[in-house]
């Protein structure tokens, strides 16, 4: 009689071994973590070149200061991602990143002159380059070991951006001061708190790490390729 051949179902069984263990976040640290960590940028975003207009700087020196993420951007992630891969702690290194973006955004509140804020701003960028992929990261090691859902995630910051822009713009207006310096330690607060709540995070990665071979694959991959020039296209537009 013809064999019958059962198709192979996949499991996450090698997550549950020892040796490959993967220990991922809880959902609801998660949720809490990027409601914080958005609600900062959600000052941030809207609020910073208002802030930079009030302390008397001209467009060019704002779009200069503004500057500072896509030049960070430009190095800062593939370092990050690097020294992920190499200790397989994403939670020890977003705990590293947020410390110092929150920590490095504190000076603005006293800094009035052009070189100070453009230093600082490059300060807070080397870390917050980092933000965006360790983030995801733990959440998605969440979504592949618990089945979990990541957009149920990752709404929660969305949300929290969404509040802090409604909420602390009728805070602005009503104090009705250029360059507030509420502006920037409710940042700075706000980073604080996501950083508080990744004290209770833990995740560890696998043995394996990438190698360069991973690397190639990616390259030849055209959908991985359309998603770089998107990307690119994105940033160059925002």
């Amino acid at each position: 009689s013809p064999r019958t051949i059962q198709p192979r179902r996949r499991t996450f069984t090698a997550l549950k071994t020892p040796d490959l263990a993967a220990t991922v976040p809880g959902p609801l640290l998660l949720r809490a973590y990027y409601f914080c960590y958005l609600a900062a940028t959600g000052i941030s975003v809207p609020f910073y070149p208002v802030y930079l207009r009030g302390l008397g700087f001209s467009g060019k020196q704002v779009a200069m200061v503004f500057a500072a993420a896509p030049l960070m951007h430009m190095f800062g992630p593939v370092i990050w991602g690097w020294a992920t891969d190499r200790t397989r702690r994403p939670d020890v290194m977003l705990r590293v990143a947020m410390a110092g973006a929150a920590l490095a955004y504190l000076p603005l509140g006293i800094a009035t002159s052009f070189v100070a804020v453009l230093c600082i701003s490059l300060s807070h960028q080397l870390f917050n380059v980092a933000l965006p992929g360790l983030s995801d990261l733990l959440a998605m090691a969440r979504v592949r070991a618990a089945g979990d859902d990541y957009g149920r995630i990752r709404i929660w910051g969305s949300f929290g951006f969404l509040v802090s822009c409604v909420v602390v713009g009728q805070v602005f207006a009503l104090r009705g001061r250029r360059a507030d310096p509420l502006y920037p330690f409710l940042v700075a607060g706000l980073m604080a708190c996501a950083f508080a709540i990744t004290l209770r995070v833990q995740a560890r990665g696998g043995r394996d790490r990438p190698t360069a071979a991973d690397a190639r694959q990616l390259l030849h991959d055209k959908r991985f390729l359309a998603l770089i020039v998107i990307s690119a296209v994105h940033w160059a537009c925002a």
